[in-house]
């Protein structure tokens, strides 16, 4: 009963979000490049479209898919793809709230999709973004943890036919596996190699350590944020294989920003980051202050949003 009173909220609060994002529209952003890439299905078929789009073969599939529908204005694109997007981390949140209350599943469903970057991003960093969320429903789900069947990791392939990235985020889970792993001294040396790695190739190559865009007050402070509340995550009962595919990215995201496009994109695993978080802060704080703070984050949202528009 209780996922059906979750499922009819979130589907009405996923799909009005969905909506508003059509107010992005305007912006130059990625999806622009996706939807004129969705209109060159008209002129291939469907084997040449996979092969010859730039896009990976999963997202180029899921265009023509979209085109065969009638998706194929750029509102359309919005909005499907954030109810798909939106839709995919509403059961993320649920799979890591299904021992909780339904009022607390709900205010922390809130406090989370109040997110004003993340609505930002939802028409830029569309295939990224989509891949990361379809990668934590499946490691996440209760079906995937069950099964014992090897076959299953098969199922990773998709994500990563979205977006290459996602890669970094499955050998992260992969490794989480190592029981050594759990030692906290292996993990705090862990989180220091990344940063002298970093500097040892910045001295070889006679570069300027802060000369990079990583260390631009904007994203220094995001990649700090992340450090912050995974620390805060490994105190709790989270398992190795989640832990590490959220810690990974942020290690390639310190070690290697600059020399590959690849590991600067990583920073989007904040927030990812930033749903775990919130699931486990929240967990036993008393309902009343998780009810102030969803409060407080849907005023900073429609306050944001109408200050991003107008």
């Amino acid at each position: 009963m209780t996922i059906n009173r979750y499922s009819a909220f979130t589907f009405i609060i996923v799909s009005l979000i969905s909506v508003i994002t059509i107010s992005l529209l305007g912006v130059d952003a990625d999806y622009i490049i996706y939807v004129e890439n969705l209109n060159k299905v008209s002129a291939m078929t469907f084997v040449n479209y996979i092969n010859e789009v730039e896009h990976e073969y999963g997202y180029n599939a899921l265009l023509y898919a979209y085109y065969t529908l009638g998706i194929s204005s750029e509102s359309a694109f919005v909005v499907v793809s954030n109810l798909i997007l939106y839709g995919i981390i509403s059961k993320i949140i649920y799979n890591l709230t299904r021992d909780y209350s339904f009022k607390r599943q709900v205010l922390l469903f809130v406090i989370i999709f109040c997110n004003p970057l993340f609505f930002i991003l939802s028409t830029n960093i569309v295939r990224q973004l989509l891949a990361y969320s379809l990668l934590y429903y499946l490691i996440t789900s209760s079906k995937f943890l069950k099964n014992n069947n090897k076959i299953k990791y098969l199922l990773l392939i998709i994500p990563v036919s979205i977006h290459l990235s996602s890669l970094v985020i499955i050998t992260g889970y992969l490794i989480g596996s190592i029981k050594k792993l759990d030692n906290r001294m292996i993990l705090f040396i862990a989180c220091f190699i990344p940063l002298f790695f970093s500097k040892f190739i910045y001295n070889y190559y006679n570069l300027n350590l802060f000369h990079f865009e990583i260390y631009d007050p904007p994203k220094l402070y995001l990649i700090v944020f992340s450090i912050i509340m995974l620390i805060y995550i490994k105190t709790k009962k989270i398992s190795n294989n989640l832990f590490y595919s959220l810690y990974l990215p942020v290690s390639l995201l310190i070690g290697l920003y600059e020399f590959s496009q690849f590991s600067s994109r990583m920073i989007l695993i904040i927030h990812f980051i930033y749903i775990f978080f919130i699931v486990l802060i929240f967990k036993k704080i008393n309902i009343k202050i998780v009810l102030i703070t969803a409060m407080s984050s849907i005023v900073i949202f429609i306050t944001y949003i109408i200050n991003y528009i107008y």
